[in-house]
């Protein structure tokens, strides 16, 4: 299974921005690109016994991909499902500045808190949490996850980590209203998460779960899926469609490119994926 394929999508010289969500079961490394920039949203796990799948799977991906460089690594927090890599990817790519909203034993990294914000080739990325106010009702490692909105002057990406709803509701004060194109369900679409007031305010085309296929805590909870089709988002998990591509042309959301399972048949081919993938996507009022 570990020999399935990586989607690293079709070359696109007219693309402004290029996400990649890498299938790894149980744990997230979403890779965002620019025309010259690229940036990496957690690391993947690591497991008893010293090994890690930034360096079975995320390397060689990067590698094959041809990029010359990474530019940033934000960890969304401490969690071995999300930061397990960052030792590997930052060895790997020591000038790339690597930031966490918490310590990550010893790997230096930087403060990742609400408010920051830049701009690579037209694509903003803007940090929405976590706040002061988190840091100082002490709130648990997953309610202190870094979360970044990507924007374009026509697509947008949200990455959650694995905040609950609590967490969602702080975001949300500093999240600028309007559709996004991607969303990456918070903690990998557990009950605890994925609360209304975000679906509302947020009303994805696409959200992507990223949980192992019949993994034993029930991910994606069957009440957090049926907010998120209630405001016609295509749901996609990479248990059943693999790692999963998107790509925007200047001026064009975000849209899906790739999906490992269904572009690359072999042995593990669970899960076509939904017709309203393809469907319109009802605008905020």
């Amino acid at each position: 299974l570990l020999l399935v394929p990586l989607v690293a999508g079709p070359p696109d010289s007219r693309a402004m921005l290029r996400v990649q969500v890498v299938d790894f079961g149980q744990g997230l490394a979403v890779l965002v690109r620019t025309r010259n920039s690229a940036l990496l949203y957690d690391t993947g796990p690591s497991w008893s016994g010293g090994g890690s799948a930034a360096r079975s799977r995320l390397l060689p991906l990067l590698h094959d991909l041809g990029l010359p460089r990474v530019d940033r690594i934000l960890i969304s927090h401490s969690d071995s499902d999300h930061a397990g890599g960052a030792a590997v990817l930052s060895a790997a790519y020591p000038r790339a500045r690597l930031y966490s909203p918490q310590p990550l034993g010893d790997v230096a990294t930087r403060d990742c808190s609400a408010g920051q914000s830049w701009t690579w080739d037209g694509v903003r990325f803007t940090v929405l949490h976590p706040g002061l106010r988190q840091r100082r009702l002490r709130a648990s490692d997953n309610d202190l996850s870094c979360v970044l909105l990507v924007e374009t002057s026509a697509a947008r990406l949200l990455l959650t980590g694995d905040v609950s709803r609590r967490a969602e509701a702080a975001m949300l004060r500093h999240f600028p209203r309007g559709n996004v194109d991607v969303l990456i369900a918070p903690h990998h679409g557990s009950r605890s998460s994925s609360g209304q007031a975000l679906v509302a305010a947020t009303r994805p085309r696409y959200v992507v779960f990223a949980a192992a296929f019949q993994n034993r805590w029930g991910f994606p909870h069957a009440d957090v899926a049926a907010r998120w089709a209630g405001v016609g988002a295509c749901l996609l998990s990479s248990g059943e469609h693999g790692s999963l591509s998107f790509t925007a042309a200047t001026g064009e959301p975000l849209r899906l490119a790739g999906a490992s399972r269904r572009d690359r048949r072999g042995a593990w081919t669970w899960g076509s994926v939904p017709a309203t993938c393809d469907g319109p996507v009802a605008p905020v009022k």
